[in-house]
């Protein structure tokens, strides 16, 4: 079984032939001046007016918004069935300060992710398959044993899917759950897969890839939580905690899972 098959949907209607970044749908017209229009004080009279005219209002809208819930009417609800409840707020709370990164090492990995998804745009779409060098695991089924054992070849990365980055994304996520919450961190090659496959996710977010990042940032806030300060190897542990936080949280814009700094 190969990479792309292991990851391959059950919907019978979904395309098969799409093996590549996802296209935008709309897009200027080739002999269209941009500053010919100014969205904040004009009307827009065509269609590539109107499309400049969307983008400036979806850039004043805010990133996250809540509902305003009435907590006495919830007062005597279950907590577990309390909606927005979340339970990162839990864990951040109990999670030792030294732990928390600082806003500037955040915006480090911000800009370095960014380039490597950049980097790795520029060549999927770039991408020769006959000069590329074959795979030697090309035909190795990718299971958990895989994942935790095999670090990802930038050729496997510029040869998965489009669809399929969203599934294994998933895949990964089922795998972190299933990490033990006893004082240890995320073993090395499952995060250098976890942290591909993002760097790979496209934007804008699915809903339900949406979901699953959120439970990727939560389970990493319950590892955090409980490391054993006083080890000596404490860095080595919390950083690549703090680094699916960030990139969750500040990236893909969950900002309410971000660490307070």
């Amino acid at each position: 079984m190969s990479f792309d098959e292991s990851f391959d949907s059950d919907d019978e209607n979904e395309p098969k032939e799409i093996d590549s970044l996802l296209k935008t749908a709309l897009t200027f017209s080739p002999d269209y001046d941009i500053k010919s229009y100014n969205p904040a004080t004009a009307v827009p009279m065509c269609g590539d007016d109107f499309l400049q005219y969307v983008m400036y209002e979806s850039s004043k809208c805010d990133k996250v918004v809540t509902a305003n819930l009435d907590k006495l009417k919830l007062k005597n609800v279950e907590r577990n069935e309390v909606v927005g409840n979340d339970i990162s707020e839990e864990f951040l709370v109990h999670t030792p300060q030294c732990l928390i990164p600082s806003l500037e090492w955040q915006n480090d990995q911000i800009n370095l992710f960014n380039k490597l998804r950049e980097r790795l745009e520029y060549l999927r779409n770039n991408y020769d398959e006959e000069a590329t060098p074959k795979n030697k695991r090309k035909n190795v089924e990718w299971s958990v044993v895989n994942c935790e054992k095999y670090q990802p070849s930038l050729s496997e990365a510029i040869r998965i899917r489009q669809q399929k980055v969203i599934g294994f994304v998933y895949h990964l996520v089922k795998l972190f759950e299933d990490l033990p919450t006893d004082g240890s961190s995320i073993p090395h090659h499952l995060g250098a897969w976890m942290y591909t496959a993002l760097a790979l996710l496209p934007i804008p977010l699915l809903p339900d890839t949406c979901s699953s990042l959120r439970q990727l940032a939560r389970k990493c806030i319950q590892l955090r939580a409980v490391l054993p300060v006083e080890n000596e190897d404490i860095n080595g542990k919390v950083e690549p905690l703090n680094l699916f936080i960030c990139l969750v949280a500040r990236y893909f814009n969950q900002v309410d899972l971000a660490d307070k700094v």
